[in-house]
């Protein structure tokens, strides 16, 4: 129970003995002996907050501010209360930062974490003197616009339609009168204490005032744990504001003493009413009036209901419109202009929404006399129309790179709410096997939501065509929209009865046609034409990346199978000793169980895929050979086709291509190696300083005997042998030169026959070398005699390696000798 009713030292707030007393419990005074304290003197409460806030210890700060908001007066505690919002939740220069996305459960950071959380929380003391403070009749805090997230900050200083309505009604401006027109001049936001402390607290994963309007900074979050404190007080906020257990939110018995707008927001019931109208409950609400009327009316009393649900519909309203902002490009933007994505952390926290308000849907009683039935029928459309433009913005405008993984799961969670009510059931059971989940229920669901399942569908088709299939991430995203869409088959039936009434115009009570088309139309423009999921194009589309998946599943088996022929031991042994069998690893960043793994996804996906549409995949036009893959045509070459990456996916740099070439095309430039291959990165089994050092070597002794190495190395004799035995082989590859705006510039280059000292870099060379060397010595051999001893196997390694290799292709060797003169 917080202690609001004590003295309040506004008047006399040094010589309180309350104050005194309270103040002495402070963590930042345990440093003092128990004489120095009772000697101390006590602070003013705003040189108190001070002191905390600028105290250097997160556990010392979350403690002693706790214990301030729970004991300090009203009157100061309504003085500071932007202040101490701000420094929490903002870039407070003054003060210490509070990392909220840095902390997590782990044991370093456990008294941080319980004590942030207790004071942070949805039932802490924060919280509780924000919905305190809706008491007063005339407080209000304004809100300058550089302070604010630069995303709103830039929206607003625009004007115009794309400034979200919840941000344009409470903007406070004066007359600008000049001498030729007459405008307006923003000057700030003007919020109430609750939704002030909502929209710092979700501001807290938006780019701040510095940001730039490009936000490159989109991956941050991409990595990182899911099990940090702001995702945590996420969680602890939904759970309590949309309860799960089918209650409404707890009443918090503030007493309302002026007009606070505790009505549903008119940006919600604009939507609701003019652009989305619900479909099939409109029976529902027929059905509520006459409840209603006839009994329960106490119960169903406008102010109570308004007011328990007022917190709940807030904070959708401020966290939707702040972190989907970007749903949209402005109506009059140019095509230059840079594209803002949200965060990786932003798109992670809608998901969660998402998932919370599948589960609190279902939870809601079938009376519609519960008082987040409201909620429910006038908030939830609005935010499905703003979800939707929010992914179609993101399927679009998202870079081809391994962070879409959020943005496709973000999708797929709420186009199966049946999913986490299973979940949530199970747990509740406790037994491990479930009956079947029918989802024939969920077809109202489906049917207000349907261009989820057609439109967004089809802009991911469009996206699958320009990505590459045989890399681990993409086979992922390829096996998880296949199991979604062909795990249920019911959802095929119900997809397919969805289109069948809507292209024949057919209208029952159980279909709304008419209804079904506003929705749609406001959902994207009055001249959109839907486009049925099972159409032809769609069949072409999906017949197309069956084809593309198909290359891909070869390219990974060659791949495998080169990988495991290289661990049998099958190279030449001088190979293995040496090292030189590991420069073109064919797996690149990841084990074989993953690719393998990747294989079996790209299988399923394509089977469940070509059932859902219906489309035969036994023909030889689906299911190239796989004598004809890619990998293998580069990999009779030496070449290996796949270059590593950040992430370990094989075939990464094909994914940026502009040109979109078929599925079985690759331009000439992908059989080459990018980059300098005596250059590559440090391996894992070499010693990089030794590395370095045999570079310097080799490129020292290349500089000064080139010609003569050239030169022998084309002799058609045993001289030649030798030398090609002792030499690296010519070599082709890509010099890619980055330059400004993402422009790349490739130019193809010969490395000549040469020196490559890198194999006696390996760790097993080094421990074999220094294991002979240790054998010499102990029997006996002089440092010359071992020297010599090396030298005479080093000349049996080479004439061995002379007599059995094969004779090179000379019309492509002396090529690559004429190209090297050239250059």
């Amino acid at each position: 129970m917080n202690s609001y009713n004590h003295f309040d030292p506004c008047q006399d707030e040094t010589l309180s003995r309350s104050w005194r007393e309270m103040s002495s419990k402070f963590l930042s005074n345990d440093g003092l002996t128990p004489s120095q304290k009772q000697q101390l003197q006590p602070l003013s409460p705003s040189e108190r907050l001070d002191l905390i806030l600028k105290h250097q210890s997160l556990h010392v700060r979350a403690s002693d501010l706790t214990l301030y908001l729970e004991n300090a007066g009203l009157f100061h505690l309504k003085k500071h209360f932007q202040l101490i919002v701000s420094t929490i939740f903002g870039p407070a220069s003054n003060y210490p930062a509070w990392p909220l996305r840095s902390i997590s459960k782990g044991h370093s950071h456990l008294q941080e974490f319980d004590i942030l959380s207790k004071l942070l929380g949805p039932t802490g003391p924060l919280v509780n003197l924000a919905t305190r403070l809706l008491e007063e009749p005339s407080y209000f805090l304004e809100v300058d616009l550089d302070t604010l997230p630069a995303v709103i900050s830039r929206l607003i200083q625009l004007g115009g339609e794309d400034l979200p309505a919840y941000f344009a009604s409470r903007l406070i401006a004066i007359n600008f009168i000049d001498t030729s027109n007459s405008s307006l001049m923003i000057e700030c936001l003007r919020l109430n204490s609750f939704e002030f402390l909502m929209l710092s607290f979700a501001a807290t994963i938006c780019g701040g005032p510095a940001s730039s309007p490009g936000n490159r900074d989109y991956l941050r979050g991409w990595g990182m744990s899911d099990d940090n404190l702001f995702h945590h007080l996420v969680e602890e906020f939904l759970t309590h504001f949309f309860p799960c257990d089918g209650h409404g939110v707890p009443a918090d018995n503030f007493r309302m003493t002026y007009q606070q707008p505790f009505l549903i927001d008119p940006v919600w019931k604009d939507a609701k009413e003019s652009e989305a109208p619900k479909l099939i409950k409109t029976g529902l609400l027929e059905h509520q009036s006459k409840l209603s009327s006839s009994g329960g009316a106490d119960f169903f009393q406008k102010s109570e209901i308004q007011k328990e649900i007022w917190r709940s519909e807030r904070i959708l309203t401020i966290w939707s419109e702040l972190w989907m902002v970007d749903a949209e490009r402005k109506k009059n933007a140019s095509p230059g202009d840079q594209v803002v994505l949200p965060s990786v952390d932003v798109v992670k926290t809608v998901r969660m929404i998402v998932r919370h308000l599948h589960l609190f849907r279902e939870s809601l009683m079938a009376s519609v006399m519960h008082p987040m039935q409201e909620l429910k029928r006038d908030v939830f459309p609005a935010f499905e129309k703003k979800l939707y433009k929010f992914l179609r913005h993101l399927f679009v405008t998202w870079p081809l790179d391994n962070s879409f993984r959020v943005v496709y799961e973000t999708w797929l969670s709420f186009l199966q709410p049946w999913r986490y009510v299973q979940r949530s059931a199970l747990l509740e059971d406790g037994e491990e096997s479930h009956p079947p989940l029918d989802i024939s229920k969920w077809q109202p669901f489906v049917l207000e939501n349907i261009l989820f399942y057609t439109k967004l569908f089809g802009v991911m088709l469009n996206r699958w065509n320009r990505v590459e299939f045989a890399t681990i991430k993409n086979a992922l995203m390829f096996y998880r929209v296949a199991k979604v869409f062909c795990g249920q088959e019911a959802l095929k039936g119900i997809l397919k009865e969805i289109d069948s009434r809507i292209l024949g115009g057919v209208k029952s009570g159980r279909f709304r046609i008419g209804s079904l088309e506003q929705l749609v139309k406001s959902w994207e423009s009055p001249d959109f034409i839907y486009e049925p999921l099972f159409s032809e194009e769609n069949r072409k589309v999906m017949r197309s990346l069956l084809s593309s998946t198909a290359v891909a599943i070869c390219q990974l088996q060659d791949l495998v199978d080169a990988t495991l022929a290289q661990q049998s031991g099958n190279l030449p042994w001088w190979d293995t000793l040496f090292g030189f069998g590991n420069d073109s690893s064919p797996v690149v960043g990841q084990s074989i169980a993953e690719v393998e793994k990747a294989i079996t996804q790209l299988q399923f996906g394509r089977t469940q895929f070509a059932t859902f549409f219906d489309i035969q995949i036994g023909d030889s036009t689906d299911s190239p050979k796989p004598g004809n893959s890619t990998y293998e045509a580069s990999n009779s070459a030496g070449n290996s086709l796949f270059a590593s990456t950040l992430d370990g996916s094989v075939l990464e740099g094909t994914e940026n291509r502009v040109k979109v070439l078929p599925s079985s095309v690759f331009s000439c430039e992908a059989l080459v190696p990018k980059g300098n291959p005596d250059c590559a990165p440090f391996r894992s089994d070499e010693i990089p300083f030794l590395v370095a050092f045999m570079k310097g070597v080799s490129d020292l002794l290349n500089e000064n005997f080139y010609e003569v190495i050239k030169i022998t190395y084309l002799q058609r004799n045993w001289i030649g042998r030798i030398s090609r035995a002792m030499f690296a082989a010519p070599v082709e590859y890509l010099d890619i030169e980055k330059r400004r705006r993402k422009m790349i510039k490739k130019e193809k280059k010969v490395l000549p026959p040469r020196v490559v000292l890198r194999g006696v870099c390996s760790k097993n060379f080094v421990c074999v070398f220094g294991a002979f060397v240790a054998t010499c010595l102990l029997f006996g051999l002089s440092p010359v005699g071992t020297g010599g001893v090396m030298l005479l196997l080093w000349g049996l390694v080479v004439l061995v390696k002379a007599v059995s290799q094969p004779e090179p292709n000379w019309d492509e060797l002396e090529e690559l000798c004429r190209r090297i003169e050239i250059d």
